[in-house]
């Protein structure tokens, strides 16, 4: 934990009115969920927080450049039980938001930035687990993920489970950590699961992420990195399956037109690479 950070907050909150927008600075503590941001600035958590809300957001962002920084405090979701909708941290189109250092637990989904209009956000250094359905959802455009740690994603039976979903353009997702996304399957329905999902966009980056263990269900499949979109470069990954069953309907990297695979480890996958239109000293480890 910062504990300059974490002194000026305090400081601030006690005596003087808010102070200018900085790392260091915090102009609002945030003392229980769920809450709404209405206007831009630092907020910060000084302690965990928790909620059973079932759908809404523990933390609605309904501002421009704000910073929610949790000083490597949690903000909790399990109370809502295994069929919550509910989101921890969710920005609708919105500008220049950065969500970091936050650990979300037993969410829908953790962290989503959403919306046609969404750009400039950052989700970074957050500790992500048991999420539902989705670790981390971006939408829009230019958004950087990165140095987040996601594990224990899956459960939900009505969607495809996955670490990182993303559409839109121009996103740099790099250096996270996934472990353990699966699938679940209920009266014969069967899901997939995602590591890394970029959804028809075009220039993104996906750089440097360690993945394991992919564990689909029934008839679904398992994709590494599923990266439909053209333009996209999928380099220095690792991708581990991991998977006690058959590798079956697995793939380590999909890609789309124009994608380039360059530097990856893919292991244990039923095909590791499937439509790179450039691929460059890939390391293939076959099931």
């Amino acid at each position: 934990m910062n504990l300059r950070a974490l002194s000026t907050c305090a400081l601030l909150a006690a005596s003087v009115p808010a102070a200018a927008e900085t790392f260091y600075a915090c102009d609002t503590i945030i003392g229980s969920v769920p809450v709404t941001i209405s206007s831009q600035g630092v907020y910060c958590l000084t302690h965990d927080v928790s909620t059973a809300v079932a759908s809404g957001a523990a933390i609605t962002i309904n501002a421009n450049n704000v910073t929610l920084d949790c000083n490597g405090y949690k903000i909790g979701g399990l109370g809502a039980g295994v069929g919550t909708d509910a989101y921890g941290v969710r920005a609708t189109d919105r500008l220049n938001t950065t969500v970091r250092r936050c650990g979300i637990r037993g969410f829908h989904r953790a962290i989503a930035f959403d919306g046609t209009n969404a750009s400039g956000g950052v989700i970074e250094d957050n500790r992500i687990d048991q999420s539902r359905g989705i670790g981390i959802y971006i939408t829009g455009e230019g958004h950087a993920i990165r140095r987040n740690l996601i594990s224990e994603t899956g459960g939900d039976v009505d969607s495809v489970a996955a670490g990182i979903r993303s559409a839109g353009n121009l996103h740099d997702i790099s250096d996270n950590d996934i472990h353990h996304v699966f699938a679940a399957s209920a009266s014969g329905f069967a899901t997939t699961v995602v590591g890394i999902s970029l959804g028809n966009g075009k220039g993104s980056v996906v750089r440097g992420n360690r993945l394991q263990r992919l564990l689909r269900a029934g008839s679904g499949s398992a994709y590494g990195i599923d990266a439909i979109g053209q333009q996209a470069s999928i380099e220095g990954n690792s991708l581990a399956l991991d998977n006690d069953a058959a590798a079956a309907a697995g793939y380590g990297v999909w890609g789309d037109i124009k994608t380039a695979c360059r530097d990856n480890l893919v292991s244990g996958w039923n095909t590791p690479l499937q439509g790179c239109a450039v691929s460059l000293d890939n390391v293939v480890d076959p099931p």
